[in-house]
């Protein structure tokens, strides 16, 4: 619409645009106010909704009014509207009802109505506005003075579909923003370039993601491996899988490497390929506008597309077999390899300049087709209105109601007043009254019994006379036009029923003025769809032709029913009649606590509207049908390429993956760590780029598992470093001791965040060492010193990386003050200095594991005692290092894959035994690492169980157990995989009904890690739970009791 705009109006003509969607900010509509202003000399208006305060409704239909509104206000020749989202609704029905308010010629531009996307992407409508949208733009394809399809595909689905279309309907081709082209295309610029193939598509089924990945697999038989693929733009889901991890996954069988930019846009991926000489990859299931391929023809890039919709008719007949291929694998694999290979020079069959005359012309028709336009002829003869008014007790509405028919600017209608059984002396009084002025203007006052409302109007519409007839109950009140209005808009748009808007109001007397009050309750018209649902029609208040009570009968009748409008409106759609609405205030509408609608149950109301479509074989109801599937239709169905992620214990991080929001930096760098442990470096370092994450070097580590020689890595390596940072668990298995003289073993302490305390004494240098935590490519290491509170010696400190073959002690005491390969040296630091770093480093990446050294001793050989703590420990390590040492080839799959539990399953554990005990039978340390611990029994097996905590289609379960205090155990201990609910059946001999059970493992050394193992002899599709036990053995005490679980580790074969 914008590329529109922007064509018209360097034509010379006077454009607005008037933007309807409600996100830009008022700093964004000054922004791009001034922009068309200045740029292309177009005046921009913002949406804003209908003048007469819709305050509790914003819908589709309220937007639409909205729109109306704002035009009929205006005075434009033409009025282009998208056909998406019914824009043009209310305005068309105020233009075919004959509204004299609404003079532009009305044109609808087709691109992507529901309907079609909905076919197109496989979805069903999951929101009542997609039913109502659904409405609307059929009937706007119908009603419009012109229709303009983007494409000929789009016009033959029309057809197909049994669209009823405006006469005026034509073809032509979607015009594209001037911004989103640059000023000089080099066309043809790049005919054979770099072997890249670029994905041009967005997340949405239609867009072929799928049909791409099953190309990929047919090039993968033949194509060689020096081919990249590049996927640009954000991600998005298909059937509930993260795109990205979809690549990644079906990459898996792909020799090419693989890179992704989702900060690159479509249309910024199509440049750059014209640049590199690559190849845009449209694999489109449907397209509505082509524009992509458009694109690609415009700035001169290679590519290869599927010959639907949009994409037709852009290229020569002999470019089109070439190019385009049928949405089939192995024939856009064919295409693929042809164009890469190939030199052709691409030719468009029309050229910018023929699109946009095209639409000049059609402008130019529109406007002189408005010249022509006029209202059908004048009525000689006003024909004859009944009102009927049905009366029940309420004789101060009444006159009010009575007054606003005397000022009817409409003279030929009468007014059959029908009271039914009216009760209160002042209802028979106010009656009387109005016996003789109702007598000299030949109108009727009928009065019976109490049948109530539909009744009393079906004997009204038996005594009246007029060709039309006028529902009016007898608390309401008419606009003064309203009869006029009424009969011109059900003759001007040769309908049988037509419905209007209506003011609410509250007050006892009847507003003054039309401002005073409000429109609530916005009809959407003559939906059977939205109608089995609620009265999207209108109210009673309505003018009907006299033929239609022969065609379908009378209004319900059934005493206490109270929505005998809604039945009959149900009534006249399904006997095929036409129902319009007037997107015109014409009555006041009175709401009350005493109304009869709301004093009634929904049910009995909905019940005879049931039986309606029921006689009818419940036609109409197709948008219906599709959203009861869209909201009911199971998750496991819906996002099926989610579910199968579930039965693959392999898949579980894309399964994480898929609950993400798709470009959120936590999905990018779980996106990137699936990559790193597929062997795709490129593409994992690509997406942390893309992510821009603060520790952008830091989390590189998953991404180096693969070939050197992959694209693009060894250029951002050398700057990339990992960090290893030492915790609690690291300083647990640290081997802390001293020099001589000092034999004993010195003070130290370990706190949760990481810091290590050391005690050196007298001339004795304090060391601990950290066998092996620095692995192969480390290049240095760093921590942070700080003194105690109370001590008041100076001290020397070292940080080393130390051979594993080498005594720590004696490199420790050799080493010199200055820093040397690996040492820090010892650093001197005055007890009133704040917290200091030290580093040692490496001239080069280590070969082989080395440990960390952390020392302290008193300054200057002095006897004294040095309290200090080193916090913040970290290990850097090269990241090109590792990348060097990996095998320049794909790793061979392995045959079996496992993974740890994670610390949200550990957390899970609950107590399936509840036996008596003083003290705690489970506990759950605060790490990770530390795992579970459960108290032995004497009254028999404790057990904890984790649901759910075994994958599906899950082998083995290895459960790693440790006894922690030098006077427990023995104690034996036992694993088993149980189907969830039977976790906690167990006797003293183990569990009662265990798919697979470690058996009792007895487990005597203290300190000491054991593997037990749980294997189920068949695979089960789904998750099970997991039973952790430990017993007492005999003559074995229950206390002192330290019997951890350190680690699960669940296996599946791959």
């Amino acid at each position: 619409m914008i590329g529109l705009a922007q064509r018209l109006s360097a034509s010379g003509l006077d454009v607005t645009l008037y933007l309807t969607a409600s996100g830009d900010s008022p700093e964004d509509l000054t922004r791009l106010t001034h922009h068309f202003a200045e740029m292309h000399d177009i005046k921009v208006e913002r949406y804003e909704p209908a003048r007469d305060n819709i305050h509790r409704y914003e819908g589709m239909e309220s937007r639409s009014l909205g729109i109306y509104d704002y035009f009929k206000r205006s005075d434009f020749d033409v009025v282009y509207f998208p056909l998406e989202g019914g824009l043009a609704y209310y305005s068309l029905l105020a233009k075919e009802t004959g509204l004299s308010t609404l003079r532009s010629q009305l044109v609808v531009i087709a691109h992507s109505p529901l309907e079609w996307a909905s076919q197109a992407d496989r979805f069903f409508f999951r929101r009542v506005d997609e039913a109502k949208a659904a409405f609307m733009e059929k009937y706007c394809a119908g009603q419009a003075d012109s229709l303009i399809c983007t494409n000929a595909a789009l016009l033959d689905w029309f057809k197909d579909h049994g669209w009823n279309l405006t006469k005026a309907t034509t073809v032509l081709p979607a015009l594209a923003p001037q911004e989103w082209r640059p000023d000089n295309p080099s066309a043809n610029a790049a005919v054979l370039g770099k072997r890249e193939l670029v994905l041009i598509a967005g997340s949405r089924y239609r867009d072929g993601v799928t049909l791409f990945c099953d190309a990929l697999d047919e090039l993968a038989k033949s194509e060689a491996a020096d081919l990249d693929v590049t996927i640009v733009g954000g991600f998005g889901k298909i059937l509930g899988e993260h795109s990205g991890g979809l690549f990644v996954r079906r990459a898996r069988h792909w020799p090419f490497r693989l890179h992704m930019k989702p900060r690159t846009t479509l249309l910024e991926g199509i440049r750059q390929t014209a640049v590199t000489g690559g190849v845009a990859i449209i694999p489109s299931l449907a397209s509505a506008t082509g524009f992509f391929v458009s694109e690609c023809l415009h700035l001169g890039a290679r590519f290869v597309a599927t010959s639907v919709g949009g994409n037709l008719g852009q290229l020569r007949s002999d470019q089109e077999k070439a190019l385009l291929a049928p949405p089939n694998a192995k024939e856009l694999a064919a295409r693929i390899k042809h164009v890469l290979a190939s030199t052709d020079r691409l030719t468009t069959r029309i050229d910018e300049h023929e699109k946009v005359s095209l639409w000049l012309i059609h402008h130019e028709k529109c406007t002189k087709q408005l010249a022509t336009a006029g209202r059908k002829p004048v009525r000689h003869k006003a024909p004859l209105v009944s009102v009927i008014i049905a009366h029940h007790d309420r004789p101060q509405y009444l006159m009010q109601l009575v007054a606003s028919l005397e000022e009817q600017d409409y003279r030929n209608f009468e007014v059959i007043l029908v009271d039914d059984g009216s009760k209160l002396p002042e209802s028979h009084a106010t009656l009387d009254r109005l016996e003789e002025p109702f007598v000299k203007k030949d109108w009727k006052i009928i009065r019976g019994e109490n049948r109530y409302v539909g009744a009393a109007r079906n004997r009204g519409v038996k005594e009246s006379r007029g060709g039309y007839i006028i529902f009016i109950d007898d608390d309401n009140a008419l606009f003064p036009h309203a009869i006029s209005t009424f009969v011109h808009a059900i003759e001007h748009s040769r309908s049988d029923v037509c419905t209007a808007l209506a003011k609410t109001f509250y007050d006892v007397h009847v507003p003054s003025a039309p401002d005073d009050a409000y429109v609530s309750y916005v009809p959407l018209g003559g939906s059977l769809d939205m109608g089995f649902l609620t009265n999207c029609f209108g109210d009673t208040i309505s003018i009907y032709r006299r033929s239609i009570f022969d065609t379908i009968g009378y209004q319900f009748e059934k005493f206490g029913y109270m929505v005998e409008d809604h039945e009959f409106f149900v009534r006249i759609l399904l006997a095929g009649l036409k129902m319009r609405l007037i997107p015109e205030c014409l009555f006041w509408y009175r709401v009350s606590t005493r109304g009869r609608y709301r004093s009634s149950h929904y049910y009995d109301n909905q019940i005879p509207i049931i039986d309606a479509y029921r006689r009818h074989g419940y036609k109409g109801l197709d948008h219906l049908y599709n959203l009861f599937l869209g909201q009911n239709i199971g998750q496991w169905q819906a996002e099926s390429f989610r579910s199968n992620l579930y039965y693959s214990p392999s898949d579980h991080d894309y399964l994480r993956l898929c609950d993400l929001e798709p470009n959120s930096q936590e999905a990018l760098q779980l996106l990137a760590e699936i990559a790193a442990s597929e062997a795709r470096p490129e593409t994992a370092i690509g997406l942390l780029a893309a992510g821009r994450f603060a520790g952008f070097a830091d989390l590189t580590k998953q991404a180096l598992i693969a070939d050197q020689h992959a694209n693009g890595l060894l250029e951002l390596s050398p700057t990339l470093m990992t960090t290893r940072v030492v915790k609690e668990c690291d300083l647990k298995l640290a081997l802390v001791t001293s020099s001589p003289p000092v034999s004993q073993r010195p003070v130290s302490a370990i706190e949760k965040d990481g810091t290590l305390v050391l005690e050196a004494k007298g001339e004795s240098v304090c060391l601990a060492v950290l066998p092996a935590l620095c692995p192969t490519s480390t290049v240095s290491a760093v921590t942070n010193i700080t003194f105690l509170e109370g001590n008041a010696a100076a001290a020397e400190f070292m940080l080393m990386l130390c051979p594993m073959h080498d005594d720590p002690v004696i490199s420790v005491l050799a080493a010199g003050r200055d820093p040397n390969e690996g040492s820090s040296g010892w650093t001197a630091v005055p007890r009133s200095q704040a917290p200091l770093a030290i580093e040692a480093k490496l001239a080069a990446p280590s070969q082989r594991p080395m440990n960390l050294v952390l020392a302290v001793r008193a300054a200057g050989g002095q006897s004294r005692t040095v309290l200090t703590s080193f916090t913040k420990t970290a290990v850097r390590i090269s990241a090109q290092d590792q990348v060097m040492r990996r095998p320049p080839n794909r790793a061979a799959s392995q045959s079996q894959r496992a993974r740890a539990w994670t610390d949200a399953q550990r957390r899970s554990a609950r107590l399936a035994t509840a036996y008596p005990s003083t003290l705690p039978l489970l506990l759950l340390p605060n790490e990770v690492d530390e795992g579970i611990f459960l108290r032995p029994s004497e009254a028999g097996p404790v057990v904890a169980t984790l649901e759910r905590a075994f994958p599906a289609f899950g082998r083995s379960v290895i459960a790693r157990v440790e006894i922690c205090h030098d006077e427990a155990g023995p104690f034996e201990f036992a694993v088993a995989a149980c189907l969830p609910g039977t976790e906690g059946q167990w006797q003293n001999s183990g569990p009662r009904n265990a798919l697979a059970f470690s058996g009792w493992v007895t487990v005597s050394e203290r300190f000491t890690m054991q593997d037990i193992v749980a294997k189920l002899p068949e695979k089960v599709p789904e998750a099970l739970s997991i039973a952790l036990a430990v017993r007492l053995p005999r003559r074995s005490k229950a206390a002192p009791a330290n019997a951890f679980f350190r680690k699960l580790v669940f296996c599946w074969d791959d």
